[in-house]
């Protein structure tokens, strides 16, 4: 396994392939909410596995907004609130890898030069506090959110850092979700 990982690691034709790949897989996770009407009552019965479903799913679409984080809310009355907010940002996290792809296999589409105000947001904003952006922007529910992930894979952001920093601030916003809903359900 290792001298084939190590193969694909040097070639650059197969770093395409395997984004092409990832990205044909994503797209079809993308366009699922476009042809399902997702019920959030019968993924209630699938437990944190929907909720990471739901989370998965709603996240990967691109500037599409989804109410997966009603999820969480609903989720966290019935289990732990804390580990309804980890299971449903991993899925989250996951999810918004889609837009990090999408950036990344298509910069040379966005040619930067074209396009001033997106190139000044990059070089002014991104490129000297881009971590924060993307905490800050995983943790208040908006649909911008899609849009740095774009940013972050035009930029050339590591995706393990942007994987990391989204599912942090997913992670702390669903928190307070799931605690505020948890909180409510008692009262």
């Amino acid at each position: 396994m290792k001298p084939i990982l190590a193969r694909l690691a040097r070639n650059q034709r197969h770093h395409r392939k395997l984004y092409f790949l990832l990205l044909f897989v994503l797209g079809i996770i993308l366009f699922l909410p476009v042809f399902y009407q997702i019920n959030h009552r019968e993924f209630r019965s699938l437990g944190l596995v929907g909720v990471f479903l739901l989370n998965l799913i709603g996240s990967a679409t691109i500037f599409l907004p989804t109410p997966a984080f009603l999820s969480v809310g609903i989720s966290a009355t019935t289990t732990n609130p804390l580990l309804v907010a980890f299971v449903a940002a991993f899925g989250g996290a996951i999810g918004e890898g889609t837009t990090f792809l999408f950036g990344y296999t298509s910069s040379k589409a966005f040619n930067l030069e074209k396009h001033k105000s997106l190139k000044k947001f990059k070089k002014n904003i991104f490129d000297k506090w881009g971590g924060m952006v993307i905490l800050a922007l995983g943790f208040i529910p908006n649909p911008l959110f899609d849009g740095i992930g774009i940013v972050a894979g035009i930029s050339k952001y590591p995706i393990k850092r942007f994987l990391l920093l989204s599912f942090f601030g997913r992670l702390l916003r669903y928190i307070v979700i799931g605690y505020v809903s948890s909180y409510i359900a008692l009262r």
